[in-house]
């Protein structure tokens, strides 16, 4: 199942999209501006929308960052290692709170 950018509905009141698809609408608007067949407007237009999708696929791979790091560090060489984990009982012996 693909990430979502959000669980919040986006200021429109529509359900946020996931990140793999604002990745790729972002994508195609750099692939238009790029171009520069469009109009002054329709580049402006295609801009605010690229900034906005930006912003939100930063905010998803941020919160992902923070949850990796949960359970990660990266030591002096660069290299990725677990964290320990420490289990916490989650019910009294026999099965039973």
């Amino acid at each position: 199942m693909a990430k979502r950018i959000s669980d919040q509905p986006t200021s429109g009141g529509a359900p946020s999209m996931e990140f793999e698809t604002a990745l790729e609408q972002l994508e195609q608007i750099v692939r238009d501006l790029e171009q520069g067949n469009a109009p002054l407007e329709r580049g402006l237009q295609l801009f605010e929308e690229g900034v906005a999708l930006l912003g939100a696929c930063r905010k998803t791979l941020e919160a992902a960052e923070l949850r990796v790091r949960e359970f990660a560090e990266v030591d002096e060489t660069g290299a990725v290692r677990l964290k320990d984990f420490e289990h916490r009982r989650t019910t009294s012996p026999g099965g039973r709170e």
